[in-house]
């Protein structure tokens, strides 16, 4: 054992919302985990972080609208907490990757799956000549997604050029808006797969409502009675855990589709988040906070003795 090590055993949950982690802080606590609570966007303090060996990013990619300059401290800090010799869960490649879903697309396509074809925005004046050279109907959205918020359905040209005068503004505040190909579910349904380090803890079918808020989560708004759990065939298995361990995703899912207009099976989504469904839990033999704690206690428990 090293003398960094012995000395670094405590958890740093770094985060965001504390409505999504307050279930996940009271169960380490309840385990007696030596713990280290921390927001994202708050200071940290040099004293309580000494400590700290494993890092667990918990900091969502798309929850509404964000402050750029805090996610871009914060690659900055998970990079050199990296750098350092922490063990970092969800680190900079994870959390990079995860706010943006062109970088999404050049990962997954890499891996020859397939994802829908997306053009990013660089002011509005380009919008018309981007959706030359692509189908409609369109989703013109912003990069960083979450939760469905900014996304306009565009189903021809003209409509295209008044969507561009309304968000004239905010494309060029942010930059950071794409256009994309709109897949319709052959089935009504998408589905998302959720894992913890390479082994699946459950996959939902997420039966669509009238909104592009996708989110099964608690908080989200999505409808009663929409969500189930279902047995993924092995082949979209081990997809799933391909594009996670490409992009450097320890705890998250991805989401995907059976489009109507191509037949194929599309990934659109990879989130390096879990905020797990609370009546899950009550299935027979599932209880994924339970699995997440083990998970942390390990990872501290190996780091801590190495």
């Amino acid at each position: 054992m090293t003398g960094v090590h012995r000395n670094r055993s405590k958890l740093c949950v770094i985060f965001d919302r504390a409505d999504w982690n307050q279930p996940l802080l009271q169960a380490l606590e309840h385990r007696n985990v030596h713990l280290l609570a921390q927001r994202f966007d708050e200071p940290l303090s040099e004293d309580s972080f000494r400590d700290v060996g494993v890092v667990f990013n918990r900091v969502s990619c798309g929850s509404g609208p964000r402050d750029p300059t805090a996610h871009h401290k914060l690659l900055h800090d998970l990079s050199s907490w990296e750098k350092k010799g922490l063990r970092v869960i969800n680190g900079a490649r994870a959390h990079s990757i995860g706010i943006s879903k062109l970088e999404q697309g050049v990962l997954i396509r890499g891996l020859e799956l397939h994802y829908p074809c997306s053009k990013r925005v660089n002011g509005t004046a380009v919008l018309q000549d981007l959706a030359q050279e692509m189908q409609f109907p369109l989703l013109l959205k912003p990069d960083a997604g979450g939760s469905g918020e900014g996304i306009e359905f565009v189903s021809e040209h003209l409509q295209l050029n008044r969507l561009g005068s309304v968000h004239q503004q905010s494309v060029k505040q942010f930059d950071d808006y794409l256009l994309q190909e709109f897949h319709q579910a052959v089935d009504g349904c998408i589905f998302r797969l959720e894992y913890i380090a390479g082994n699946l803890v459950y996959c939902l079918r997420i039966v669509l409502g009238d909104t592009h808020n996708y989110c099964p989560a608690d908080g989200c708004g999505i409808r009663e009675g929409s969500v189930t759990l279902i047995e993924p065939d092995d082949r979209v298995l081990e997809e799933g855990r391909r594009i996670l361990s490409a992009a450097g995703v320890e705890v998250g899912s991805v989401e995907f589709l059976h489009s109507s207009r191509t037949g194929q099976r599309i990934y659109f989504d990879l989130n390096p988040y879990s905020n797990f469904l609370t009546g899950i839990t009550v299935k027979p033999r599932l209880d994924p906070l339970k699995m997440l704690c083990d998970y942390l206690e390990t990872t501290l428990r190996q780091f801590h003795t190495d």
